[in-house]
């Protein structure tokens, strides 16, 4: 036995990928077959609701993917509720469940749109289209998914699209594909009004709302509304086909950005009446849909470059990285040195004084709101002078968490309140993540500010290092 690596039954383990609310996602791998999975374990010791629900999901998602195969689909590989996991170096041994799924190395959905940063028309098109080819698959199978958003959406090696996490799929009665659901599941920014509201609900109407809002935010780069839900400010407007939602959401965007064809499509699948809404073979037909989208080669060539530059360069910055000082602001830009030498500093909260303990990213759990998060070879201190000094700008009420770099804080704008949290995390490769959680505001006012302080962290970085890096999610 290698006790260099932990063991999930005869696979090694390699690296925790996340972890959910109940559950380690892994990689491991199989050392017959030398093949790479993802595993998704959680500990029988669990409390006994926790263990039973992570069961009633494996054993609901197994059941579905059995269901189905589709080139846009997770592939299921295993799974079992009597497996046994054996920590390395012989730190010990627990029960535990697991399902295992194919592995998919480049990341989410999610991870695509901020790290890259705006995608073209061509290339969200290709992406909408295998969204849509794979909820064909799902409807076709008599399988709703209820739970589309873009961590649940991955890539392979070529960064084609694979649907993944069915724990809160339905498979449908075959005699009555149209039968109404009750159960209230999903994430409430990509949840239907129905569902938001506790009405029963067509599963594929549902569907076809979620993926609307996921392609707003592929081409828009911000999401559409907060939640689908008749107090907030943005639904209240697209739902009632005000055209301030768009004159809204163009600010800071070239003139005709959005085509009126994608206007059109955006309004019908959000459309608050489900029997209104668009069905998917609408969507599939519409006139946006078919427009010119880009091919396979030119999303390896593009995509696949953006994603490789990030994480070269951010590692250059690693390596570059100097002793943690501070950032001094004059005229308006930062350099590395003592903040009190500056000429232009007016701190929100005071700069720590303690080195402090930074966990790694894999360890941060599910957050509904989280938005943005962005990467950088710069020192915590450094980082935190920028954040402070940028936050003051706007005035900001911040509340600095008791031996943590992380903070909570509230703007007020001319139009609204806008709460959050940031805390910084460290990846696998030792760069820092300034991840920002928005607990309630204008999420388009919010995103602007966080856009502000993204380009001062660039922007101080580029004049030390010359390097270049972006915006990540995992």
């Amino acid at each position: 036995m290698d006790m260099n690596r932990s063991e999930l039954d005869h696979y090694k383990v390699i690296r925790t990928l996340g972890i959910g609310a109940t559950a380690k996602v892994k990689s491991i791998i199989d050392p017959n077959t030398l093949q790479i999975y993802a595993a998704k374990i959680i500990k029988k010791s669990e409390n006994s609701s926790t263990i039973s629900n992570f069961r009633n999901l494996m054993q609901n998602e197994v059941q579905v993917l059995s269901n189905l195969a589709h080139k846009n689909i997770v592939t299921f590989i295993n799974s079992s509720e009597n497996g046994i996991y054996v920590k390395k170096n012989n730190k010990g041994t627990y029960s535990c469940m697991y399902i295992i799924m194919e592995f998919c190395p480049n990341g989410t959905l999610f991870d695509l749109l901020y790290n890259s940063g705006s995608l073209s028309e061509p290339i969200v098109r290709f992406y909408f289209k295998q969204i849509l080819l794979s909820l064909e698959s799902c409807h076709n199978a008599g399988i709703v998914h209820r739970d589309l958003k873009p961590e649940n959406i991955l890539f392979d090696r070529s960064y084609n699209l694979k649907l993944s996490d069915f724990g809160y799929s339905k498979l449908l009665n075959p005699i009555s594909s149209s039968e109404l659901l009750r159960t209230r599941v999903g994430t409430k920014s990509y949840m239907a009004p129905e569902i938001y509201q506790n009405q029963h609900y067509s599963g594929q109407s549902a569907d076809i709302f979620s993926s609307g809002v996921i392609l707003f935010l592929m081409l828009a780069h911000n999401p559409p509304f907060s939640k689908a839900d008749p107090h907030d400010n943005l639904y209240r407007k697209i739902s009632s086909h005000d055209p301030m939602f768009w004159k809204i959401h163009s600010r800071c965007k070239p003139d005709s950005f959005f085509s009126e064809d994608f206007k059109d499509l955006i309004e019908k699948m959000l459309e608050i009446n489900p029997e209104k809404r668009l069905d998917l073979g609408q969507v599939i037909s519409h006139s946006w849909v078919l427009g010119q989208t880009a091919s396979l080669n030119e999303i390896k060539e593009i995509v696949g470059k953006r994603m490789e530059k990030i994480k070269e360069s951010a590692e250059q910055a690693r390596l570059q990285r100097k002793e943690d000082m501070g950032m001094v602001c004059n005229n308006g830009k930062y350099y590395r040195g003592d903040p009190l030498s500056s000429d232009s500093l007016t701190l929100s909260f005071e700069l720590p004084q303690s080195v402090y303990k930074v966990p790694y990213i894999s360890e941060r759990g599910v957050v509904d709101n989280r938005f943005t998060g962005i990467v950088t070879g710069l020192q915590p201190k450094e980082i935190i002078t920028i954040l402070s000094n940028e936050l003051g700008a706007y005035d900001a009420k911040c509340e600095v968490i008791e031996n943590t770099y992380n903070f909570r804080a509230k703007i007020t704008t001319e139009n609204d309140v806008i709460f959050f949290k940031c805390e910084l995390y460290k990846t696998n490769e030792e760069l820092y993540v300034v991840d920002f959680c928005i607990y309630n505001g204008d999420l388009l006012e919010a995103m602007n500010i966080f856009k502000v302080i993204e380009n001062k962290i660039i922007e101080a970085q580029d004049d030390e290092e010359e390097i270049e890096y972006g915006i990540i999610a995992d």
